[in-house]
């Protein structure tokens, strides 16, 4: 199931819940898309910070890394316009992409333990060409906490 978000004719990236997937649609065009999630376990609290860059002009892109002692737990992405690429997650950071001609705001979810806690994630990706949806799932004992989409084709 894809939850609400596809049958209510949205495109870009969610969570479903339960299944812990991240899922991707492209509603510009089916020429292809990317999911890419998240997938951490931790112990203890977390104290976190959003990281901010931006990309401008057709394709362009620009990547956002987490501050010294922090772990990449997440991706997110938006411009003025509905007219970008997308998003998409590395193990340590995010690349925003830009569509057409205007400036796209990304941000990189940046969590590292409290006290004696610990925090592990790695990234998961589905790559896709000539459909409009795919979707990552994350590994028994790990939560999805991240979900982004990225399409090289057209914009979101």
């Amino acid at each position: 199931d894809q939850g609400s978000l596809e049958t209510a004719g949205r495109h870009g990236s969610w969570i479903t819940d339960p299944g812990n997937a991240c899922w991707a649609e492209n509603g510009a065009a089916a020429n292809g898309i990317w999911s890419y999630g998240t997938c951490c376990s931790y112990s203890g609290g977390l104290t976190c910070e959003n990281v901010a860059s931006s990309a401008t002009g057709d394709d362009a892109t620009a990547d956002i890394y987490c501050s010294s002692g922090y772990t990449l737990t997440g991706c997110m992405v938006y411009n003025n316009q509905s007219e970008f690429d997308g998003i998409r997650m590395f193990d340590n950071y995010c690349q925003v992409q830009a569509g057409w001609s205007s400036t796209t705001n990304g941000y990189a979810r940046c969590c590292k333990p409290v006290d004696t806690g610990s925090l592990s994630c790695y990234t998961a990706n589905d790559t896709v060409s000539g459909i409009s949806q795919a979707s990552v799932s994350c590994a028994s004992g790990y939560a999805i906490t991240g979900c982004s989409a990225l399409t090289r084709y057209n914009n979101i």
